[in-house]
């Protein structure tokens, strides 16, 4: 279903194609009284007398003063994903902090914006914004970045990946991260909590609810494929979220390159084995399979993770960090726009399973990661803040999610960023809103996002998601480690004797 390419947009320039892969600090930024060029073709921009935005020329930059006489500078590239909303970068000129959620209210993917010395993440804060505590930069100046690592040219820091902390901490124990709608003054480290609503709740019907979400979706990927003007690339397993994005792309009829990682069999599931193929044979694409099976961690590639991230050699989530390391992803073609899709968790309830309704906040922080002493009380400030301000985000279920998991995939996509162009659909203030005002028994399981698969991609709903393993499958690791304790039983009793 290939369809020739657009022109190209007046005015945009899409970012340069890749020198090489695998380079260290693509598509990051650093923020500052100095200019700091991290490297020799990293651009500058002056964004007043005393703060300077240094970038890697592939993260995308847009300026513009408002009509109070600001500067007003977007990071990254967010889709609208209503038709007949204009296109964040012309609506630049009449973004204020005022007017930052209703003219945001659709924007989707990853982004940030710094209107005159103050900047604003994304819904999702996928856009990661990085900045020292106020014990870390005493008597030093001042530097925001999207990496922690980059930070450290700055100021001395540590890491520690023992335990997933709530937001805004951090795994450096010196740096904390912007959250959802918080604005950060970038020469003084102030940080102002919202006082809007995160999220809406809509009093609809679930059909239209349903319409409205599909909607976004389609635009979303037509608007990605007019900017990209290359086919979007889909990694598909046996689960929900990535045949939904697939299914987008089909209704929006833009050109699609499917592929799946294949790994040893007793380490896939059945359905991640054999889902890919009968998704594809269904919507008659050609899949590309990419042998991930008998590879070794490359040296060279976990080096410029490390000089990416910092931190986190983790297979979780996704186990995106195995594929780079291995190399698994050189079998995609450099620069490749990458749709991903884990962020579709944050209204599906998520923990509904492992934990009943939180009572208050103070329990949230005490369950499932770590909030440490010295950011606990800003953790329960700003989630108090943000559910006196009202609106559908009220299951703190979903509050542990925002808080704990989507800062790990904004690093997911920190390394992701040095071989693709990485584009998030469903983060997106409307889409959550829509989505968590169906109500809490249609999230779970993903019931309301599966019926949008439904909607979006009708030969897709004979197709079972995630089906159970086969029958030796599921029973013989279950006999093996009851043999394996035995077996350290028996071996132990011997030894006493």
């Amino acid at each position: 279903m290939d369809l020739p390419a657009p022109a190209p947009e007046r005015g945009y320039v899409r970012p340069p194609s890749n020198t090489g892969v695998d380079q260290p600090h693509t598509r990051q930024f650093v923020v500052g009284p100095k200019p700091s060029l991290v490297k020799e073709h990293w651009k500058l921009l002056k964004l007043d007398d005393e703060l300077w935005l240094s970038y890697c020329p592939k993260l995308t930059v847009r300026s513009a003063v408002n009509v109070e006489g600001k500067r007003v500078t977007l990071i990254g590239v967010p889709i609208e994903c209503r038709a007949e909303r204009p296109r964040p970068e012309i609506a630049l000129e009449r973004l204020k902090v005022d007017t930052f959620r209703e003219i945001t209210y659709s924007w989707s993917s990853r982004w940030c914006i710094i209107i005159g010395q103050e900047i604003i993440t994304d819904v999702g804060s996928l856009m990661a914004v990085f900045y020292p505590k106020p014990s870390t930069h005493k008597e030093r100046e001042f530097y925001v970045s999207s990496s922690q690592k980059l930070l450290s040219r700055f100021y001395d820091l540590s890491w520690d990946d023992s335990n997933t902390p709530y937001a805004p901490a951090t795994y450096s124990p010196q740096l904390l991260c912007l959250l959802p709608d918080q604005r950060l003054d970038l020469k003084y480290g102030n940080v102002e909590n919202p006082t809007y609503p995160y999220l809406d709740l809509v009093q609809e019907t679930e059909a239209h609810l349903r319409e409205q979400v599909a909607s976004l979706l389609t635009v979303f990927m037509r608007e990605v494929y007019r900017i990209e003007q290359q086919p979007v690339h889909i990694s598909l397993s046996g689960g929900a979220d990535s045949r939904r994005n697939l299914a987008a792309t089909l209704a929006a009829k833009i050109p699609t390159r499917p592929f799946t990682m294949r790994k040893a069999y007793w380490k896939m599931s059945d359905a991640d084995l054999s889902m890919p193929k009968r998704v594809c044979q269904e919507a008659g694409l050609d899949l590309l399979t990419i042998d991930a099976r008998n590879r070794s961690p490359i040296r060279a590639k976990e080096q410029t993770y490390e000089e990416q991230t910092a931190f986190r050699k983790s297979m979780y989530p996704g186990e995106t960090y195995f594929y780079h390391v291995t190399g698994c992803w050189d079998e995609l073609p450099s620069d490749a726009c990458f749709i991903d899709g884990q962020a579709y968790e944050l209204v599906s309830n998520y923990y509904y399973r492992e934990k009943a309704p939180f009572a208050t906040i103070e329990e949230m922080l005490g369950w499932g990661f770590r909030a440490p002493p010295d950011t606990r009380g800003e953790t329960l400030r700003y989630a108090e803040q943000v559910r006196h301000n009202g609106g559908s985000f009220l299951d703190l279920r979903d509050f542990a999610f925002l808080l704990a998991n989507m800062p790990v995939y904004g690093h997911m996509y920190q390394f992701l960023d040095m071989r693709f162009h990485v584009y998030c659909p469903v983060n997106c203030r409307m889409t959550y809103s829509l989505s968590q005002s169906v109500g809490e028994a249609r999230r779970q399981d993903k019931k309301f996002f599966l019926s949008i698969t439904d909607l979006l991609e009708p030969r897709f709903r004979s197709l079972p998601t995630n089906p159970p393993d086969n029958i030796v499958k599921r029973t013989l690791p279950r006999i093996r480690s009851k043999a394996r304790r035995f077996r350290s039983k028996y071996l132990s009793r011997t030894q006493k004797r």
